[in-house]
């Protein structure tokens, strides 16, 4: 600004500018020394903030598997048969043995075909998993297409008209069985088939729809009544066409039990012409289902179905035997075929029944049960774990020490002020940021604050204990030693496994 822009000072000869910078450099001068006062506060604050976090931590957080008693009294189960049970014991159980005597074990149900199975072709190969149509149709059962029928996106329509390169379709149903619509498209995406099929048993005829179900039924895991939503997952069911067309296999019957939504899972092993249906959760409200559809006037789907199951030779299996006898099934019948049974087993003279899942726990100890048998078990003071909690207790607190420590005497820069916005502007990041680790060096350095946290710790394990009626009442009598360089606190290993071993609690 110059002299003449001051109104009534021109030509004075006084330098105004000048005089206004002076001013104004005590004014800034000023200023630097507040900024620099309330940012170095707040970097103090800051500091006594990630202290604090580091000891709630501590003291909520590490401290807290140190007070849990399935630690700090730890136990370990040995069992004398290893075949018949196993067992864990947490900080509750009492040091002690317990006769255990195992009279049944829970099962699962479970079907398993126990000779081959049984084909209209007595060499028809199952490399392939096996056609559903050559275990469904025995030798004296005939299939074979009788009307024709036109298949178009996996539809058969019954009646076809052709204009012009392109076929009008109309009738027939789909595979959910609803009715199908006209569709026009071109001739070349329609294939002929067949619209109806003929069902020859026994010297009885039967003229079936392609869309008709050959197989149906619904396979359930338990006895529960079903929802309608339930029942039309957990139905399977394969279509004529299914079986004559597509060629569904015993695999493709395996993967529809499997998607049912139950805890069934079924498998079709053609190494072996195995077929298995098995219940994964155990026990006796566990079982495997069926519910057959009954025949129609115009269609023998149940009996198609009972002759599928039939042929699969399916009998039950427990702890590896089979149960002697084929399950029988009939069209529209309901067959529990197999059901999953309950654990029974003994413990000090108790029996405890309805076991579902082979695994109990009684007063602390938990038994896993193996096989039919008797067996000792028992408990002790798992000496070792409680030791390698004391040490890891002895290494957090020392780290937290150090930090509280390290606060405490680390190097203050007194030369070192926080940097002004003005001085910061003259110097690149990297001049920045090694002046400030300067700065906010030694920030805590002899805190009484951080001092009483550290006279604290170190009185809290070295003073005893009120209350405990034993001469094990401090953390010296213990086996920690609290007489080392910078308070840090070191284990007597032998001393602590004396003690434990003369006064356990």
């Amino acid at each position: 600004m110059g002299v003449n822009g001051i109104y009534g000072l021109s030509g004075s000869g006084l330098d105004i500018e000048s005089m206004v910078k002076v001013g104004m450099l005590s004014k800034q001068n000023e200023y630097g020394r507040m900024y620099k006062k309330e940012t170095k506060q707040t970097w103090e604050k800051e500091a006594y903030s990630n202290v604090y976090s580091d000891l709630s931590t501590f003291n909520l957080t590490t401290l807290t598997q140190y007070k849990l008693q399935s630690n700090m009294n730890a136990m370990t189960a040995s069992s004398s048969s290893d075949s018949v049970v196993k067992a864990t014991a947490n900080g509750a159980a009492a040091a002690m043995s317990h006769n255990v005597t195992i009279n049944n074990m829970a099962s699962n149900a479970y079907l398993i075909s126990a000779t081959d199975i049984t084909r209209a072709n007595s060499s028809a190969t199952t490399e392939d998993g096996a056609f559903l149509k050559d275990v469904v149709f025995g030798s004296d059962v005939t299939v074979r297409g009788k009307d024709a029928g036109y298949m178009y996106d996996g539809n058969v329509y019954t009646s076809r008209t052709e204009s012009n390169g392109m076929v009008t379709l109309s009738g027939g149903y789909d595979a959910d069985g609803n009715e199908l619509g006209s569709i026009t498209v071109a001739s070349s995406e329609v294939t002929k088939t067949y619209s109806t099929y003929e069902v020859t048993n026994g010297g009885n005829t039967t003229t079936v729809n392609a869309w008709d179900a050959a197989l149906s039924f619904t396979i359930r895991d338990s006895t529960d009544t079903l929802t309608e939503a339930q029942e039309a997952k957990q139905k399977i069911k394969f279509t004529y066409d299914d079986l004559m067309r597509d060629n569904a296999t015993l695999n493709d019957l395996a993967s529809s039990i499997r998607k049912a939504g139950t805890n069934l899972t079924a498998n079709y092993d053609s190494t072996n012409d195995v077929f298995s249906i098995y219940n994964s959760t155990s026990g006796a409200d566990n079982s495997i289902i069926f519910d057959i559809d009954a025949d129609t006037a115009s269609n023998p789907a149940g009996t198609s179905t009972a002759t599928l199951l039939n042929n699969l030779h399916l009998q039950t299996s427990k702890n590896g035997s089979l149960g002697g006898t084929d399950v029988a099934f009939g069209a529209g019948a309901s067959v529990t075929a197999a059901e999953g049974e309950n654990g029974e087993v003994m413990i000090d003279g108790r029996s405890y029944s309805n076991i579902k899942d082979n695994k109990i726990t009684v007063s602390g100890v938990t038994y896993s049960l193996l096989g039919a048998g008797s067996s000792t078990v028992t408990v002790s003071q798992d000496t070792d774990k409680i030791v390698d909690m004391v040490k890891s207790f002895v290494e957090d607190y020392n780290k937290i020490l150090d930090g509280l420590n390290d606060k405490y005497s680390e190097k203050k820069y007194n030369d070192y002020d926080p940097l002004t916005k003005s001085q910061e502007n003259a110097m690149t990041e990297d001049q920045i940021k090694k002046w400030n680790e300067k700065a906010k060096s030694g920030m805590l350095n002899h805190s009484s604050i951080i001092g009483k946290i550290i006279d604290s710790m170190r009185e809290s394990l070295t003073r005893p204990i009120d209350g405990i009626d034993s001469g094990y009442n401090s953390a010296y009598s213990i086996g920690i030693d609290t007489s080392t360089v910078k308070g840090h606190i070191k284990l007597d290993e032998d001393k602590l496994k004396k003690v434990l071993a003369a006064d356990p609690d």
